[in-house]
């Protein structure tokens, strides 16, 4: 039977198919979330769909490019359990508001791990890249060379998706900028250029 209320209009029909057969409370937590903070959602849901592109483009397996693509629609869950005043703050936030909203990588991390150990920790490696993250983020509990692998990738969508939308304290930026701002949020080598051109062309290709 079809858990998936939002439908196929909301998630597009690869994004759909991934997630229809996704335990009914993780599906709950998206509603809710695409209820009560659609900005979040909406970043998720872009985020997941530049993740199925890329993990087609590196010709990933189709569980690889599955557990891809479901945490990237994850990586904000957390976010469900913080004060939407916070997320939604357009002005600058205090440290200790950055303290209580850094607290969704942890909440997102145990709501999904319930279900998916795999997911969760890709969700977790991700924040790992990022030069902020706190060492109490880090997941090297969780640590494989796959979750590792699939969170740089993550990372890396998530912050140039995050670069290219408007939000209430920042405008979007251009592509070229966007590139050069990824160098500066996230630990970056070489091998990660693919994945940032990949980006760029998709984003030339809408636009």
């Amino acid at each position: 039977m079809d858990n998936c209320a939002l439908g196929q209009s909301v998630f597009g029909k690869d994004i759909y198919e991934i997630v229809k057969g996704q335990p009914r409370e993780l599906i709950i937590e998206l509603e809710k979330q695409c209820q009560t903070d659609k900005a979040t959602f909406f970043h998720s849901l872009g985020v997941a769909k530049l993740a199925f592109e890329v993990a087609h483009s590196l010709n990933f397996s189709d569980k690889d490019c599955r557990l891809l693509t479901l945490a990237a629609l994850y990586h904000d869950i957390g976010k469900n359990f913080i004060d939407k005043s916070l997320i939604n703050k357009a002005g600058s936030l205090t440290k200790k508001e950055k303290e209580i909203i850094g607290r969704h990588v942890e909440m997102g991390v145990k709501t999904v791990s319930s279900y998916d150990e795999s997911v969760a920790g890709i969700i977790a490696c991700h924040h790992d890249f990022k030069k902020e993250s706190k060492k109490s983020h880090r997941s090297s509990d969780r640590s494989s060379q796959k979750y590792r692998k699939l969170g740089k990738i993550l990372a890396i969508i998530d912050v140039f998706r995050a670069l290219k939308e408007n939000r209430p304290y920042k405008s979007a930026l251009p592509t070229e900028e966007a590139e050069r701002r990824i160098g500066e949020e996230l630990e970056l080598d070489g091998n990660d250029k693919k994945i940032i051109q990949i980006l760029k062309d998709l984003a030339e290709s809408v636009g």
